[in-house]
């Protein structure tokens, strides 16, 4: 059994900043037919994003923001490796998020909100994760 994570980014965002943030952590990432997809190499947990041609609402249920989604990423991690999962996508985040302007938001299958960077909301960063041990399924949401 697999758990999805998605991650909304704002219009104006690139795959190629996305990539170099991907592969920042050790991740293989490849291009292929439009759609960036890899793995990380510590949860092997497997992500797409795709960017779109036409800007998109925020799917991600109570997320009322003032921008549009322009590249739309899923990780799908197995959930006995999700503990390293979690960790690997928050790095990607921490990294994303320190060379690029873009907002964004990291749901739960477009339900629980776990991660958003919306500069309407506050401008200060961090990024919260649960480190080693158990996985907790109710981290706060870390405004970005």
């Amino acid at each position: 059994m697999t758990i999805t994570m998605n991650l909304e980014i704002e219009t104006g965002a690139r795959l190629d900043e996305v990539v170099a943030a991907l592969r920042s952590t050790g991740a293989s990432a490849n291009m292929e037919d439009g759609y960036l997809t890899g793995n990380f190499d510590r949860s092997n947990c497997y992500f797409v994003f795709k960017a779109f041609s036409t800007p998109e609402d925020v799917a991600a249920e109570g997320v009322a923001v003032d921008w549009k989604s322009g590249v739309n990423g899923a990780f799908h991690s197995r959930i006995s490796d999700l503990s390293d999962a979690q960790l690997d996508i928050y790095t990607f985040l921490e990294l994303y998020a320190g060379n690029s302007a873009h907002e964004f938001a990291l749901s739960f299958q477009y339900e629980s909100v776990y991660v958003i960077r919306d500069r309407s909301e506050r401008s200060s960063y961090s990024c919260t994760y649960i480190p080693g041990g158990g996985v907790d399924h109710h981290l706060p949401i870390a405004i970005l």
